[in-house]
């Protein structure tokens, strides 16, 4: 499985399917096997199984062994998530969550469009506020030109606005890609293919960017191994696993099984530190890391 989801991934409908499979979840069909073996004296078997289940913890399960580090210019504290439309919890609630992480930059999805997200908005003085539909940023440092991407046909995009630090322009973008089929009542492999689709398109934007301080931040409804992380990661840093160690598991919240939420830095932008916060203020879990400007 990990070799097809590391080659086919969401390309193929069926292994696009598997990802939606809790990632420690193929840890427990090599524990029972590991048990079966030692009760039987088959310790052959018991070893092959001890590797299997070191893959799934540490490769399947996406283990990150990030190290934080320690530069002496100043950082952009950058956050991310998914507010899931304020549908179980009151946005004063999820205000004050976020305000507790004092993040400089914001990254938001699932903002509902009523004119409760403007609401929402004006709970945190200080901060700037711009969004195109779902997708929204907050920032302490003034908003500069803004960016709405299309990512392909059929309805999804990524929201991005400029910032200045210093004197440098910075390029801070909002995504959130396809859900997994188990979300709605989209056919996997129409899933698959929008899915495919979106990362192609987001390719060309990274690309587009490739010589400005770029963050890329959202629900990318994608596993470690994913399509959309491998492409990300040719040309950006995953945040959470350059810093931290810990799977930084975000969905669901309540008991996080899975890692589909991101922050990516990159074009002399260098994470130092990274967490996942523990409040539970919508169905995905933060993510905050410290994003050092290159002098």
């Amino acid at each position: 499985m990990l070799l097809l989801q590391l080659t086919a991934g969401e390309a193929s409908a069926f292994v696009y399917a598997t990802m939606a499979i809790p990632m420690l979840a193929w840890a427990v069909y090599s524990s029972l096997v590991l048990v079966f073996a030692f009760a039987r004296k088959r310790y052959g078997w018991a070893a092959a199984n001890i590797g299997v289940l070191v893959t799934s913890v540490f490769t399947l399960g996406g283990y990150s062994f990030g190290t934080p580090t320690s530069l002496q210019q100043p950082t952009l504290r950058v956050m991310t998530l998914n507010v899931q439309l304020f549908n179980n919890h009151a946005i004063h609630e999820v205000a004050e969550a976020i305000k507790s992480e004092d993040p400089d930059i914001v990254c938001l999805q699932e903002l509902p469009t009523t004119g409760q997200e403007k609401r929402f908005a004006e709970l945190f003085d200080g901060y700037n506020f711009a969004n195109v539909r779902r997708l929204g940023i907050l920032s302490k440092h003034p908003i500069g030109q803004q960016n709405n991407w299309a990512l392909g046909f059929h309805g999804r995009h990524a929201f991005g606005v400029e910032i200045e630090i210093e004197g440098t322009p910075i390029t801070v973008i909002s995504v959130h890609l396809q859900h997994f089929p188990t979300d709605n009542l989209i056919e996997t492999p129409k899933a698959a293919q929008n899915l495919r689709v979106e990362i192609e398109w987001l390719e060309r934007i990274v690309a587009s960017l490739k010589d400005s301080p770029l963050i890329i931040a959202g629900d990318l409804n994608s596993i470690p191994q994913g399509r959309a992380n491998r492409m990300l990661r040719m040309h950006l840093t995953d945040a959470f696993a350059a810093t931290s160690r810990g799977f930084g598991y975000t969905l669901p919240s309540s008991f996080p099984l899975r890692r589909i939420d991101y922050i990516y830095t990159g074009n002399g932008l260098t994470p130092t530190a990274s967490h996942v916060p523990e409040f539970i203020i919508s169905d995905h879990r933060a993510v905050v890391s410290e994003v050092a400007l290159a002098k």
